[in-house]
């Protein structure tokens, strides 16, 4: 199994390089109804070093087995920074939207922008091992992600109508960047707007307008990233902003720096 640069992933704000090595690896198979990917990290920084990683989280439960804890994390409305010194892993797994309550039997408005602890049991003592244990990289993470899949099918044996429809509506916000509305994406799935909004706080914690403005801030920063010198009113548009104060306003209020700051530094890295 190796790492695919075509898996779809936004999250992280900052380069990722040395001394990180951060891979993600698509799902499949049957555990793709349960996963959306997986994303390991292996750090070592030296002694008094380290780095903050800002993310923008995506819409859905990440479950984190690192060296010392495993606990599942709802979605955050702001932005998250995961600090990494010493030397470490992280096995995390992005799960598909209707997992995350599943795994946490509760519905995620119970705990959003938190966490829960994931007890300890043989299969996470098993990731974790493989994750430390010899060999290169590739193969390690290849036993971890098989290890998982083998126990994940047993607390999320099935899934319910509501669950399949949940996982539909997620992968079109994200997929489909002309959905801007919160009754256009209701009418999408034949559905009132007020059973949407009980659909997404159950799985999401947070509100489907939430899900639509989280992909476009994933898309601007991902674009300024990769692309600096983007024309930012172009962008605003194109992101279905009126104008560039208004989507201005959002990014900063979320990522921090102004969406000029943010392309600013991409370009100084």
């Amino acid at each position: 199994m190796g790492a695919r640069d075509d898996v779809v992933s936004r999250g992280p704000l900052a380069a990722l390089d040395r001394p990180i090595d951060f891979r993600r690896y698509p799902a499949s198979g049957r555990a793709a109804a349960l996963v959306r990917h997986y994303w390991l990290v292996e750090y070592g920084f030296p002694p008094e070093g380290g780095t903050d990683v800002p993310i923008l989280v995506y819409p859905a439960c990440n479950l984190v087995i690192e060296h010392d804890k495993a606990r599942l994390y709802a979605p955050s409305p702001r932005l998250a920074v995961q600090h990494l010194e010493g030397a470490g892993i992280a096995f995390g797994v992005l799960l598909q939207v209707a997992t995350g309550s599943r795994l946490a039997a509760r519905p995620v408005d119970e705990f959003v922008g938190d966490s829960i602890a994931i007890g300890e049991n043989p299969a996470v003592a098993r990731v974790r091992a493989l994750m430390q244990g010899p060999g290169d990289a590739a193969t390690r993470h290849a036993a971890a992600i098989a290890a998982f899949e083998d126990w994940l099918a047993q607390p999320v044996p099935s899934l319910t109508d509501d669950d399949l429809l949940m996982n539909e509506v997620a992968a079109a916000v994200e997929a489909d960047s002309t959905l801007m509305r919160v009754d256009e994406l209701a009418a999408r799935f034949g559905l009132t707007t007020r059973r949407l909004e009980r659909l997404v706080a159950r799985y999401v914690g947070l509100t489907p307008k939430w899900m639509i403005q989280r992909r476009r801030l994933q898309e601007a920063a991902a674009r300024l990233r990769s692309e600096p010198a983007t024309e930012l009113s172009t962008l605003a548009a194109e992101l279905g902003y009126a104008d560039y104060a208004h989507f201005s306003r959002d990014f900063a209020a979320t990522v921090g720096p102004t969406p000029r700051e943010f392309a600013a530094a991409a370009r100084a890295e």
